[in-house]
């Protein structure tokens, strides 16, 4: 066998081992991500629910495309699963949306102070849906030991907040007051 020949079978064999690497780096990466799922998916189930009832849930779904891995967010409502580009409609990816940013801050090493500051995070979602929103909000403060400041126009959600203050402009002086 001549030496071209040798070195050609050679980096066939590279080639062939770099291939069954790949396989394994995607395989574990999948495996990784089914875990980091079940407290993701879990989460913003949850606050689906607590806002638009037992028929929401929110699942991710991990493929290889293209020797990488990917993953698919979905909304499940009532079983049919919905892309979060589809017309949701009602605030529903702005909850999904709220909640993958607290849970991205969970999940980091490094960690800001727990404190999270939103403005109108919820700014689509239907007014007579505010009591739950507030809801969702506090049990993800509890369970996750933060607390948020949010901005809004909502006077609702402000009541369901531990304490609310009420910004208002006069001849361009912003005046604070107390709401409770």
């Amino acid at each position: 066998m001549s030496t071209v020949q040798n070195e050609l079978l050679q980096l066939k064999e590279k080639f062939t081992n770099l291939l069954s690497a790949q396989d394994i780096i995607n395989a574990v990466s999948i495996l990784v991500q089914s875990e980091f799922n079940g407290v993701v998916e879990g989460l913003v189930t949850e606050a689906l629910q607590y806002v638009f009832g037992g028929g929401y849930s929110f699942e991710i779904e991990n493929t290889v495309s293209r020797s990488q891995a990917e993953a698919q967010m979905w909304v499940v409502i009532d079983g049919t699963q919905h892309s979060l580009k589809d017309e949701l409609g009602g605030g529903v990816v702005d909850v999904v949306s709220f909640v993958l940013k607290v849970t991205f801050w969970a999940l980091q090493i490094n960690r800001t102070e727990p404190v999270l500051i939103f403005d109108e995070p919820l700014k689509n979602v239907d007014s007579g849906r505010l009591e739950a929103i507030g809801m969702m909000i506090r049990s993800l403060s509890e369970r996750l030991g933060l607390q948020f400041l949010i901005v809004t126009h909502e006077h609702e959600l402000a009541e369901v907040a531990d304490v609310s203050w009420r910004v208002v402009i006069t001849d361009g002086v912003s005046l604070v007051e107390k709401i409770k």
